[in-house]
């Protein structure tokens, strides 16, 4: 099905709510990914960690570089990293305040403005933001969503998550979508895109592709996804988001 069809047939499902909005629009051109490792009260990164979170982000920059390769997608990478000392323990709860707070070294007050910066500094058509902690939680992106549209987006990961991990936050920031909620979705994701990246696999599925701006068109199995999955409210995916959440309330 090509884009104009999934337009007419699909515009209203869910699935495509965060598809070009928010900061980051399609995954394609010059991104840079800016890496900023913040050490707080919880943890401190030691000697060789950020290397090696490094190398994990590259690994997952060269399989998404090789991925848009085959669909003759132009994307490049560039990676910038930074640290950043906070003096108190930073949770999902306080979030907005450690983002603003390790943004002060550089002048900002928040990620758009840093993200302007790094876009004029080297050249690039998209900037991706990483906060990096050393510890252990369950990794998560601020991307468009219902609830904001137009908000500014970032993923939060932990210094063990490997190429997987990095990989799924990054296309939430381009307008991939989980496909692991509510339980429908689940459902039809295991059934019509099986081993999506998005829902613990470890490939980009035909949709992915579609919402981060590769392809102009779906697969057939991922036009019966979308049917198995038309009559999904936004009240409906909100409240199995909002559940996730309280099912991790300590999360980060």
């Amino acid at each position: 099905m090509n884009h104009q069809e999934i337009q007419q047939k699909y515009a209203n499902h869910y699935i495509f709510n965060s598809r070009n909005k928010g900061s980051n629009k399609y995954l394609v051109g010059n991104v840079l990914v800016v890496a900023l490792f913040i050490n707080d009260e919880k943890s401190k990164f030691l000697q060789g960690w950020e290397e090696y979170v490094e190398k994990n982000i590259h690994k997952a920059l060269r399989s998404l570089y090789k991925g848009a390769r085959r669909e003759y997608v132009n994307l490049n990478f560039q990676l910038a990293t930074d640290s950043v000392t906070l003096p108190y323990a930073c949770t999902r709860h306080n979030g907005s305040d450690w983002r603003k707070d390790a943004l002060k070294p550089y002048g900002y007050t928040d990620t758009n403005q840093l993200r302007e910066y790094y876009k004029k500094t080297y050249s690039v058509d998209e900037v991706a933001m990483l906060f990096v902690f050393h510890r252990d939680f369950t990794a998560f992106a601020g991307a468009a969503s219902f609830a904001n549209i137009n908000r500014d987006e970032y993923a939060v990961i932990a210094s063990s998550d490997k190429k997987g991990t990095i990989i799924h936050e990054l296309l939430h920031l381009f307008g991939a979508v989980d496909l692991y909620l509510p339980q429908i979705t689940e459902t039809a994701a295991e059934r019509y895109l099986p081993d999506s990246i998005m829902n613990g696999g470890n490939t980009i599925d035909s949709l992915s592709k579609y919402l981060v701006g590769w392809t102009n068109y779906i697969s057939d199995n991922a036009v019966l996804f979308l049917e198995a999955t038309k009559d999904i409210t936004e009240d409906y995916y909100k409240k199995a988001l909002n559940k996730r959440w309280e099912d991790h309330p300590d999360n980060l």
